[in-house]
């Protein structure tokens, strides 16, 4: 999400993800890089720190209720 926030080409990040040498973790890096893509960008910084912050906590959540 940071580099969604700072215009990173969404390509060159797939392309990252792509070269994640276990398959499920290419997966789960994929589906992050197009989740983040999917959300807005914003200008100022604290709107990008508070963007970048809520993916995170969204992703730690879902992480933390599959663990049980």
């Amino acid at each position: 999400m940071q580099s969604r926030q700072q215009n990173a080409d969404m390509s060159g990040m797939i392309a990252m993800a792509e070269k994640q040498p276990d398959a499920e973790a290419r997966a789960m890096v994929k589906k992050m890089v197009i989740e983040a893509y999917s959300k807005p960008g914003f200008a100022t910084e604290s709107n990008q720190a508070r963007a970048v912050a809520e993916f995170s906590n969204e992703y730690q959540l879902a992480c933390y209720k599959s663990a049980g």
